[in-house]
């Protein structure tokens, strides 16, 4: 897999990869992340197509997706709490 380009964004890191006949978008935020693979073909025959699909629909759908994401991923944690001795360095002298 290679990265073809990125897609600048005020928030997300957002990255383009093709690896044989596919092609990916990533979009990362923080701890989460999201990935959309396509087929390449002639509807999408190449990087300026892609390019295209990451549309203001597109943007909002995965803002609402991160959304959910980050509901899920806190409530794990909520739910989950540290025992006390999962973080502590044994102590060195």
């Amino acid at each position: 897999m290679r990265i073809i380009g990125t897609i600048d964004h005020p928030t997300w890191k957002i990255t383009l990869f093709k690896m044989d006949n596919k092609f990916s978008i990533k979009f990362e935020d923080r701890f989460l992340e999201q990935t959309y693979k396509f087929r390449e073909g002639e509807q999408l025959p190449d990087e300026a197509a892609l390019r295209q699909l990451v549309d203001d629909h597109f943007l909002q759908s995965v803002q609402l997706e991160f959304e959910s994401m980050q509901r899920v991923h806190q409530q794990v944690l909520d739910n989950h709490p540290r025992n006390a001795g999962d973080a502590d360095f044994p102590e060195i002298i």
